[in-house]
């Protein structure tokens, strides 16, 4: 509670450097970390979705769980001389029309002739398959050949496998590539692939990545309910990894991929430093503030606790199904396997061989004892209390054993509001970790709100946070008024 108030102060403190610019949104757009240093990406901007124009390292304070990180230094990301690695996710199904495809078509090729020389890009395309057409390079005249080959061909679409590969794609951390990533996909949120990945489990990848993702939501007229969903899903994918939505509306596409990239480049890079913070693999909230035009602002994200990358991946093609990952492994691999299912499968006979003669014999087989089936943990008494309103008062005691949903619908949440129209039917979900509880929004259309401010990523909740979902607001008890650490 200590460290948190002095969080708080520390904005206060800075409102003497805030300019005249009025801060509206604060979004931590991605994150590296190699600690003690970690560089964030945030995307500052006004009411009018203006970036911010001016910004001091005296106007940041940021804590990585309990511990303070120092603001080293603040800059626009043009300033930075840093990279962008883009991936640009492709529709080829049908859905795209002629005239759209071309225009895309151009769009990008005017995109890659803009790409700076520490630039990036890599190409995936989606229909029935996903297909990597192209690894990351800075080889435009490559980029332009496979480009200007784009044809719509498909009947079906695999929109969340392909945002599900770009994530992977992003994951990658060669020394070559450039630490600001950005995944770009014009589409229509469709996904009607049979069997294909769901919805959950692009969010699940999602929030275990750290690549933000630049969506441009297309639709054909008639505008139906149906095509409706479709969009607020994909824009709730963009909005979910700290990228944004664009609705490309009546507008030519150039233009409409101009205002894309120059928002991908209006961030502002900030390094931190924190002397304090272990090397131990965790997973610790990072909560960064910045006061501006008199308004002070944060926002939170989950980083891990590494001293460098954990993981590259050289390779140059995305699996396209669930076994074709075998096709990259060495012959040897495949001999030592078949030796080893060999001799499984003579060990597994001579053994039934052998109980067959001892049963033939009167023997018995051994007495095996049952395995008593394991304890199940206990969970966390929380306590969510209705405050205001016609149930104010009713109270909901829970116990937290993974995780809690929330919401309006009956059937999907273990809390449901069913008569608050402004709660999506599952709004937010109460997580327990690292021995506290943290709340996550589920993309719902109003967003969650605690203590009054919107949250975004995984917000760890004090004991008496209020949490306003819809129109509901609760206030949460938590056992031995457990505080953020």
């Amino acid at each position: 509670m200590r460290i948190y108030l002095l969080f708080m102060l520390g904005l206060l403190s800075s409102a003497s450097w805030a300019h005249a610019q009025q801060i509206a949104t604060l979004r931590i757009s991605q994150t590296r970390t190699v600690l003690p240093e970690i560089t964030v990406y945030l995307d500052v901007r006004d009411a009018l979705e203006r970036p911010a124009v001016d910004i001091h390292p005296e106007q940041i304070t940021a804590l990585v769980g309990a511990d303070s990180a120092k603001v080293v230094s603040v800059q626009p990301f043009r300033e930075a001389k840093e990279g962008i690695g883009y991936v640009f996710l492709v529709d080829k199904s049908k859905s795209l029309r002629r005239a759209q495809l071309n225009q895309m078509r151009e769009a990008l090729l005017g995109w890659v002739e803009a790409m700076e020389p520490v630039d990036r890009a890599a190409i995936i395309t989606f229909g029935e398959r996903v297909v990597l057409m192209q690894d990351f390079t800075g080889d435009k005249a490559q980029l332009r050949q496979i480009i200007e080959g784009f044809e719509t061909t498909d009947n079906k679409t695999q929109l969340h496998l392909g945002l599900a590969k770009a994530l992977e794609l992003g994951r990658r951390t060669d020394e070559a590539l450039p630490d600001r990533r950005a995944i770009v996909v014009l589409s229509d949120g469709m996904d009607d692939f049979p069997g294909g990945m769901m919805r959950e489990e692009v969010m699940d990848r999602i929030h275990n990545s750290n690549m933000p993702i630049y969506a441009i939501g297309l639709f054909n007229p008639p505008r139906t309910e149906k095509k409706e969903e479709a969009l607020r899903k994909l824009g709730s994918f963009a909005r979910a990894s700290g990228g944004k939505y664009f609705e490309a509306g009546q507008n030519p596409l150039s233009d409409v991929y101009e205002t894309l990239r120059e928002h991908i480049r209006d961030v502002w890079v900030v390094r931190l430093t924190c002397a304090a913070c272990a090397t131990d693999g965790s997973e610790r909230p990072l909560r960064i503030g910045i006061t501006a035009g008199g308004i002070s602002m944060f926002d939170e994200a989950n980083i891990h606790m590494y001293a460098g990358p954990v993981a590259t991946n050289t390779g140059t093609s995305v699996p396209d199904g669930p076994f074709e990952f075998l096709l990259h492994y060495p012959w040897w691999v495949y001999t030592l396997a078949g030796l080893l299912l060999v001799g499984l499968a003579t060990g597994s006979g001579v053994f039934i061989y052998r109980r067959r003669n001892r049963l033939n014999l009167g023997e018995l087989p051994p007495i095996v004892q049952p395995i008593p089936p394991k304890k199940k943990p206990e969970g966390m008494p929380i306590r969510l209390t209705i405050v205001g309103g016609a149930r104010s008062g009713e109270v909901y005691d829970v116990s937290l054993h993974d995780q809690i949903i929330l919401g309006r619908s009956r059937g999907d949440c273990d809390v449901a509001f069913p008569d608050d129209e402004e709660a999506s039917r599952k709004n937010s979900v109460l997580v327990k970790k690292d021995g506290g509880v943290y709340l996550r929004d589920l993309d719902s259309m109003n967003g969650t709100y605690v203590n009054g401010v919107p949250i975004s990523g995984s917000y760890r909740l004090e004991d008496g946070d209020r949490i306003l979902i819809g129109r509901t607001e609760l206030r949460i008890t938590l056992p031995g008024g457990a505080t953020r650490r």
